[in-house]
């Protein structure tokens, strides 16, 4: 990890650098001569967008709004400001150019992603910001009166943002009409027979799960970025941008942003809840964190793994055991049910676990289970050795 870490080393130098951390910067620049910066610059003030939601007295058993009110939403003040993601912000200013030139709005947006906390939502106030107009993002449960309440609050060219997009499109044919109306036609059907006619704005979608949209759905959005995984410099300025906004630089060593950046799982949500454990456990001890101190606070292993996956991965190799007759060989491998009950996840709780996993090749879904690596195996065994998990 030498390489990696000087290279990180470097970029929350430079980033720190940006952020008017003019004494402890220079000291990291001096000693990596070959990187720096000649500006400083200052934090940008948060941009604001004034949005005014009508509030509906429909359907009692769902809230009666969940369209957020963001008077005052906190964005990006431009691209430079949301780092990484360089060919999903080329793809979006080329199409806000194209609209600005034409007089005309954006077109309906799909922000996909294999996981939540990459930036989708900040990404889309941050377009309603550069282009000027007002934005409402809904959130599940999703209802068709609130859907209706908050579209038809906007005007030509605003922006109606759904955060889980594929929850309303996966809510039964009824659900996929009332989307794909919207986006065709810009018109909602009620169940008592009233049809609101919207104005012609911008719906832009996000999903975790691009898979449970229909394609006539998939086809009604005509753009479809797509977010990349962060890379390692991208997590550690993230990290200290985070670092910058709570006041907390002087608080987190260099060698701490960088352990963050490592241990966040790609995910700049996470670095933010990092950062912020880290200014805490700095107060507490009266001084920096050490990276290992700030891991072994928060339960998180360097590579990102946290204490409920050890738990998977050390319940799927101590209780699940199978001699596989193909091969003759044990392996590994239990029923979705099954590690439900034994790590008390639900559903949802196990997947987004396993999309982890899967991702650093712990483990496999299979046709008949979920089925410990040779990685997997030997990760699992390493924590049984030390004592952690299961």
């Amino acid at each position: 990890m030498d390489d990696g870490f000087s290279a990180l080393a470097a970029g929350s130098a430079y980033a720190m650098f940006r952020h008017g951390q003019d004494q402890q910067t220079a000291q990291i620049l001096r000693a990596m001569s070959e990187h720096g910066d000649d500006e400083e610059q200052a934090p940008a003030e948060p941009a604001r967008v004034d949005v005014h939601v009508h509030l509906t007295e429909e359907d009692p058993d769902i809230p009666a709004i969940n369209a957020l009110d963001y008077i005052s939403a906190e964005m990006p003040d431009s691209w430079d400001d949301f780092v990484g993601q360089e060919p999903l912000k080329k793809q979006l200013s080329v199409y806000m150019k194209s609209a600005d030139i034409r007089d005309d709005r954006l077109p309906h947006t799909l922000l996909a992603s294999g996981y939540p906390g990459v930036g989708k939502t900040m990404m889309a106030r941050l377009l309603a910001k550069m282009m000027e107009c007002n934005i409402i993002e809904m959130v599940p449960p999703f209802n068709v009166y609130t859907l209706a309440d908050a579209a038809r609050t906007l005007y030509r060219a605003d922006i109606l943002f759904i955060d889980e997009i594929h929850k309303l499109a996966d809510n039964g044919k009824r659900g996929s009409e009332i989307l794909l109306k919207l986006l065709e036609d810009h018109v909602i059907f009620l169940p008592t027979g009233e049809v609101v006619q919207l104005q012609d704005i911008t719906v832009i979608g996000a999903t975790t799960d691009r898979d449970k949209l229909p394609e006539t759905i998939l086809d009604r959005f005509k753009v479809k970025p797509f977010f990349q995984p962060y890379t390692e410099p991208d997590l550690a300025e993230i990290a200290i941008k985070f670092g910058a906004r709570y006041d907390a630089l002087d608080l987190i060593s260099t060698e701490t942003f960088v352990a963050i950046a490592y241990a966040c799982r790609k995910v700049p949500r996470v670095t933010e809840e990092m950062v912020l454990a880290a200014r805490d456990l700095a107060f507490a001890l009266g001084r920096q964190a050490t990276p290992q101190e700030l891991l072994e606070f928060i339960e998180v292993e360097p590579d990102g793994l946290t204490r409920q996956h050890i738990q998977y991965l050390t319940s799927l190799r101590q209780y699940f055991p199978r001699l596989n007759h193909g091969t003759g060989e044990i392996e590994y491998i239990v029923g979705e049910g099954t590690i439900m009950q034994a790590l008390r996840e639900t559903l949802g709780g196990l997947i987004r676990l396993e999309s982890f996993l899967i991702a650093e090749g712990l483990i496999d879904r299979t046709t008949r289970g979920r089925r410990l690596t040779d990685y997997g195996v030997r990760r699992a065994e390493e924590f049984i050795a030390n004592g952690k998990g299961a």
